[in-house]
């Protein structure tokens, strides 16, 4: 069958991001002997003109569509739009052909029902979509036609078949490629939907598969950068630690970044990382006082986030975090502790975030229903963000633009530094930070 899959993600705040489930899809699809086509919007330069010619040259007998976002996390900047463009596009496919289209990836799977609705689309994947989607396609050949297929975290089938030119287009304006090497999340935040999108136990793919992929993107695309997308890198399994040895039995050292966790992080763990190229950690803090960290659910202080920043400043990793205010439990003294601590990390770039995203199926939005933040009923395309009610939006902003006024190193709002994160990709990250430590060595 020809099969067209279509990334319909432009969110490019604060970067663009290589369309990497997509490219997951059409491995699993392509293995099982369909022919399959990855079109990227951005890549096409978001033309609705070139996505016409595109699929009508491929001539597809069905059409998946990826819809990446629901927001890009940032009260600052509500956008509703990333709904809105995914109708707008199936409405567009429809005049193109007369083929099925289906939805899936990660903002399709947290409203699934919703989205479905909204974009009158035919089909919908909510959950892994590797076995879904030949299933779909299967089930497209007899009588059965289920609009929604669900299906629950299971051992992952494969990896990704990277598109040259969309994996080119990335990696011009980010010198970054994606890698994901687990699924599942094992922590228990009160806001995040990692747990729904793959469930609450560690799955990791074979080591060697993920150094294959490492060397691929290494050997023929030229990767500036790797980013391990697992929803924590060091997991507290220490499956991790299996792909680290590997890389370094096999002599492999790339730059590569991830989403680290405070978590019982050891140094010789973070050594062996070092090992293997370790350049960027993306540390996951989020909560900026004891009182937040508690709040949003974490097994952690802030004092072991010190600790850590302190740990990999002093291995030469460089460190982004990001912090959010007016969480679960929040007060006005937390809220000023929180800012005293964020200028503490003088050596860290921190993104100060104001509210969070209420998701479907979490602990946050038991909690904003039993408050009366949210209804019953009420439709999760629209964003809503928890603010602890006896804070106060304004006050909250207020006091943060106030508490990081003319701090370089702690941005706020998130979107305020987007222009100067998007040169620093496109330059290279490491290639900018080997400049400034030979600089400094020569100094």
């Amino acid at each position: 069958m020809k099969v067209l899959l279509i990334s319909a993600n432009t969110c490019s705040d604060p970067y663009v991001v290589y369309p990497l489930g997509m490219s997951v899809l059409a491995g699993a699809l392509m293995k099982a002997g369909h022919e399959v086509k990855q079109l990227d919007f951005l890549t096409l330069g978001a033309s609705l003109e070139r996505l016409a010619g595109a699929v009508k040259e491929f001539s597809p007998e069905i059409a998946g569509l990826s819809i990446r976002n629901i927001d890009s996390v940032n009260s600052a900047r509500k956008n509703d739009r990333f709904f809105t463009d995914a109708a707008e596009m199936v409405d567009f496919l429809r005049t193109l052909g007369d083929f099925p289209v289906f939805l899936g990836g990660s903002g399709f799977t947290l409203l699934p029902d919703e989205m479905l609705n909204l974009t009158k689309a035919d089909y919908g994947i909510a959950g892994e979509g590797e076995a879904a989607a030949v299933e779909l396609l299967n089930n497209l050949a007899s009588d059965e036609k289920i609009p929604i297929l669900n299906r629950k975290a299971v051992k992952i089938p494969g990896g990704a078949f990277y598109d040259p030119e969309i994996v080119k287009f990335y990696h011009d304006r980010t010198h970054m490629i994606p890698v994901q090497t687990k699924r599942g999340c094992t922590f228990k935040c009160v806001y995040c939907s990692y747990p729904r999108l793959e469930g609450c136990r560690i799955r990791p793919r074979p080591p060697e598969e993920v150094v294959e992929d490492i060397i691929l993107l290494q050997e023929k695309y030229g990767a500036g950068l790797i980013y391990f997308v697992d929803s924590v890198f060091n997991d507290n399994e220490g499956k991790y630690l299996e792909l680290l040895e590997l890389m370094a039995k096999r002599g492999i050292e790339i730059p590569w970044t991830a989403f680290i966790s405070p978590h019982r992080l050891e140094e010789a763990a973070i050594d062996l990382m070092v090992r293997t190229g370790f350049c960027w950690a993306d540390v996951g803090g989020d909560g900026a006082s004891d009182t937040a960290l508690k709040g949003l659910g974490k097994a952690f202080l802030f004092e072991d986030i010190y600790k850590l920043c302190k740990l990999l400043h002093r291995k030469q990793v460089s460190i982004s975090n990001s912090f959010v205010f007016g969480g679960p439990g929040e007060t006005e003294e937390s809220v000023r502790e929180g800012i005293r601590n964020i200028l503490s990390l003088d050596w860290v770039t921190s993104t100060v975030f104001t509210g969070i995203r209420i998701l479907p199926g979490t602990l946050l939005a038991r909690r904003a229903r039993r408050l009366g933040m949210i209804s019953g009923d009420h439709n999760m395309l629209e964003a809503v963000y928890y603010v602890e009610p006896c804070l106060g939006r304004k006050w909250l902003e207020a006091t943060l633009t106030e508490g990081f006024r003319n701090v370089k190193y702690c941005i706020f709002p998130p979107h305020a530094k987007n222009d100067e994160l998007q040169m620093i990709h496109r330059i290279g990250y490491s290639k900018i930070k080997n400049l400034t430590q030979s600089a400094g060595q020569q100094r």
